[in-house]
């Protein structure tokens, strides 16, 4: 063939590419190479049997570390702590380097001949140019917003809010003209199609993840502690429509946003526990729908990303804080966040790199914990940098849209950051966290350190010990013991493993692991209190990949060692693979199970009963009708109406405290029938007035967990 004819057909082949764009062209055979169509003769046998062997290491480590014996074989051996977790990482390192990595993702896999560009139809040309103009009209909108907010700011009714709103809508308008415009694009990396097999399990394991958050939603947890009825009593002050999505601080010291869920919630629902949890049951269920579909476009693996999907949704500390208010909700958002970023890299889609801008501007303006990402960026700009430097040269006006977007998310919060950044900063909580060096000091100095070094190796240490023994020091989750049970705990190890040997090939991974870092650092690392499980939220997710990853990867470690046999044996071994698949899978789902029975039955066992005097007298103040008057009077027990719980609890209903009225007055006041008295042990004078003044009341004796009585009620219909 001649060169011209050469030319031709390379020509010919460019146009009819371009023809056909919704025909992408057969992914390099690397990009799948740990797909899930990885057959079980991936492995060589000789790292199969290191990953197994590394695996009965890590056992061995947890054993060491949870103050047993090894095995049970040695009965008089001490506890090394240190010994088990150099054993645990060994295993790590062993596993990570044996097993597959992970696939190599946004580097381009093939050279891809360089067409002619042909003429963009007007189509295309005209949803352009009015993806443009949308995009202009909310940055606009953006600059008008925080003109007005900075004109009435510290005023009851700040302007600007509507402008924000209507920035959001052209965003919004911009970022759906920029997909549809894109669909004709040349296909950049894709991934595994969903299949009605895909789809089938991806709705299964959501309606499950969805059953379960919402099982006993009322009465597990038992408890409504303080931070909850501030946020929900928060929420209630901002419940008519026109005061949601608000810019600023309120007196929490969080954004106003943040408690925008509660707000339209209360709204629907009414005020009441129910508002107080639904909203936190749906995120959480977003959350393993995130879970799946990042997985699944940074792995190119449907079965990992339902492994994955599985643990998480299973997991019982994400399922008690998808009924916690406010500390599951950014992260929900960041790892939608970070799927749109990973899709536009992957892509090269514009459309999906405002989306992610736009996701992590909203999440930053929800609970503090998500402020660890500020700090996070410029880590994953020097990453991308170093290992992806065409990431950031070929997608500079996608990084644009980006910075943009995330501006017009975050809003007049722009120009509050600027007017009011003393409470802003202190919002961050810097006490508890380095970014306070006297605090630092005085934790040091509290635990008999000297020198940063000693003190951020001592922590490391605390914070290795929590995924095994340690259990939850915030008391925000009762029934807890460890972060994982010790069914699945060294999966969590292994998994880390194979994802840090991948830190150069998989940018999603990386992502996420700097990410996992940054946020264990600032909130764990450098403070007393470890764990902290609230602020670990993150953590858990990515420990919750690592033990999917590892169980993936020892399932098919023993498959190839399974195979090996047949084969040696004369065994018709291809008749036995997709048995054996199956086999493997179904007992790396037995454990799963098996462990999230255990920490389910536990926390639903341990939630639903009384913890303190205020959740027992609150209960029993929302059993009342709404037209009845509550009345206390404080001394030395803690329930008193004025408590923020109480406050919480009796929402809607006339509460009066009788603390600096004497006792003879206070027991005619509370009125106009009918009405309750909550009487603490120790007023029993104000008991027997009571029963003499209102003969016709109920009085009723409310004991704790163990039988002691910590108030009577006294009600006058």
């Amino acid at each position: 063939m001649s060169p011209k004819e050469s030319a031709v057909d390379s020509l010919l082949s460019c146009v009819r590419a371009e023809a056909s764009p919704e025909l992408p062209a057969a992914p390099a055979p690397e990009l799948f190479s740990a797909s899930d169509e990885t057959s079980l003769a991936s492995f060589r046998p000789v790292a199969a049997l290191a990953c197994l062997l590394a695996a009965i290491l890590a056992y061995a480590g947890q054993d060491l570390v949870r103050g047993g014996t090894l095995f049970g074989l040695v009965t008089d051996f001490a506890m090394p702590v240190d010994l088990g977790i150099l054993m645990t990482l060994l295993a790590a390192g062993i596993f990570g380097c044996a097993a597959p990595r992970l696939p190599r993702i946004c580097l381009p896999t093939t050279a891809q001949p360089r067409c002619p560009k042909p003429l963009s139809s007007w189509r295309t040309l005209a949803l352009r140019a009015a993806a443009v103009t949308a995009f202009l009209t909310s940055v606009a909108l953006l600059g008008l917003s925080n003109y007005k907010y900075l004109e009435t700011w510290g005023s009851i009714e700040p302007l600007g809010v509507s402008e924000w709103r209507l920035s959001w809508l052209a965003l919004a308008v911009a970022i759906v003209i920029m997909l549809f415009a894109e669909r004709t694009a040349a296909p950049g990396e894709v991934s595994p199609p969903f299949t009605r097999r895909n789809f089938f399990i991806f709705s299964a394991i959501i309606a499950a993840a969805l059953g379960i958050r919402c099982y006993d939603i009322i009465d597990t947890p038992h408890t409504v502690n303080m931070d909850n009825a501030g946020a929900m009593l928060g929420a209630y002050r901002n419940i008519s429509p026109d005061k949601w999505l608000l810019p600023g601080l309120n007196e929490y010291g969080t954004s106003s946003f943040a408690f925008s869920f509660f707000s339209i919630a209360s709204w629907l629902l009414g005020p009441g526990i129910l508002a107080n949890r639904l909203p936190e049951a749906v995120l959480g269920t977003v959350m393993v729908a995130a879970a799946y579909l990042l997985v699944w476009r940074s792995c190119d693996s449907h079965r990992l990303a339902a492994l994955a999907a599985i643990v998480t949704a299973t997991y019982a500390p994400l399922v008690h804080f998808s009924r916690h208010v406010m500390n599951i909700d950014p992260w929900v958002f960041c790892l939608l966040g970070l799927l749109c970023l990973v899709h536009g890299l992957r892509s090269q889609r514009l459309w999906a790199m405002a989306a992610a801008g736009f996701l992590f501007g909203f999440c930053l303006q929800l609970y503090i914990s998500i402020r660890s990402l500020i700090f996070t960026a410029p880590l994953v700009a020097a990453y991308l940098a170093c290992h992806r430097p065409q990431s950031i040269s070929k997608m500079l006006p996608g990084w644009l849209l980006f910075g943009l977007a995330l501006l017009i998310s975050f809003g007049p919060n722009i120009t509050d950051l600027q007017v009011h950044r003393g409470p802003w900063f202190m919002s961050n909580r810097p006490g508890s966290s380095f970014i306070d060096i006297d605090t630092l000091k005085e934790t040091m100095a509290s635990q008999q350190f000297q020198y940063i070094p000693s003190f951020a190796l001592h922590q490391l240490k605390r914070a290795f010990l929590m995924v095994q023994v340690t259990n939850d020091l915030s008391g925000q989750m009762r029934g807890s013991e460890t972060l994982f049970s010790s069914l699945i705990a060294p999966f969590v190890w292994l998994g880390l493993g194979v994802a840090c040997a991948s830190w150069s090939r998989n940018a999603a991974v990386a992502i996420l692991l700097l990410i996992t870092a940054v946020n264990l650092a600032l909130g764990q690392l450098m403070w007393s209190g470890i764990p902290y499980w609230p602020k670990l939220i993150i953590t858990m997710f990515t420990c919750c990949f690592c033990v999917a990853l590892a169980l993936q990867r020892t399932c098919e470690a023993a498959g190839t060692l399974a195979a090996r046999c047949f084969k040696l044996l004369g065994m018709p071994q291809h008749s036995f693979l997709t048995f054996l698949r199956l086999a493997l899978m179904i007992a790396a789902l037995t454990l799963v199970f098996a462990s999230a029975a255990v920490d389910l039955r536990r926390y639903f066992t341990v939630a639903p009963i009384p913890s303190s005097q205020p959740e027992v007298a609150g209960r029993y103040i929302m059993g009342l009708p709404e037209n009845v008057t509550v009345c206390s009077r404080r001394q030395l027990y803690d329930i008193y109406v004025d408590k923020l719980e109480l406050q919480f609890y009796g929402y809607g209903r006339h509460m009066k405290d009788f603390e600096a009225v004497p006792m003879v007055e206070a027991s005619t006041q509370c009125g106009p029938r009918p009405f309750a008295w909550l009487i603490t042990p120790d007023q029993t004078d104000l008991r027997e007035r009571l029963k003499a003044l209102y003969p016709d009341g109920r009085l009723e004796e409310h004991p704790f967990s163990d039988g002691v009585n910590i108030f009577w009620s006294y009600f006058v219909p």
